[in-house]
């Protein structure tokens, strides 16, 4: 049997491993990257916002969180959001005014400019310490006024579990799906660091 080496945080992983497996595919979750949630004042973010963009799930499940705490769904602007996989937690959450683009920042930035107006004021954008692609950057030669508040931290695992390392030194993980070069690279680290770099 194939085995796949699932390195998503371990709240996302479930999915993809449940994927596998129907394929066939065995599965072990080693999450390369623990997301911890940072303080941010959510009220002032939000307020007067005529959208929020969100580039992950993990900003969604923040926003998800600071709703709670501001009185409910009802006091979000509507959301753009990277793709499906963002947009389907908020959706489920109860929220109707949710929107997701293809699935890269490309695709977000395309559909924050057929949605979104610089004269309707300014737009929220919640994300993790580190961006591949800054948004308020792109758009502010624009006219769009977009404030980024960090709401979330991935920070990369110190070591590999001992299950894994005996797992690929036998070589019987066959399969790793990377979704972010952040994951990779950490995953990278820490295969070089204790010596399974051949394996």
């Amino acid at each position: 049997m194939l085995r796949a080496l699932i390195t998503r945080p371990r709240h996302q992983a479930g999915e993809l491993a449940a994927r596998l497996r129907a394929r066939g595919i065995g599965c072990m979750i080693e999450p390369m990257l623990e997301i911890a949630p940072l303080p941010w004042d959510a009220r002032a973010a939000l307020a007067g916002r005529q959208a929020v963009l969100l580039t992950s799930a993990n900003a969604a499940r923040e926003l998800l969180r600071a709703a709670g705490e501001l009185g409910g769904l009802a006091v979000l602007p509507p959301i753009l959001a990277v793709g499906e996989a963002t947009a389907r937690p908020l959706r489920q959450a109860g929220l109707s005014q949710v929107e997701a683009a293809g699935g890269d920042a490309v695709d977000l930035l395309r559909l924050a400019r057929e949605r979104l107006d610089p004269r309707r004021g300014p737009v929220a954008y919640l994300s993790g310490e580190a961006v591949a692609c800054d948004l308020a950057a792109v758009l502010a030669p624009e006219g769009f006024a977009v404030e980024r508040s960090v709401v979330y931290a991935a920070r990369p695992a110190a070591r590999l579990s001992p299950a894994l390392r005996e797992t690929m030194a036998r070589g019987a993980v066959q399969i790793a799906p990377f979704l972010s070069a952040r994951t990779a690279a950490a995953f990278r680290a820490l295969v070089c660091r204790e010596g399974l770099a051949e394996a």
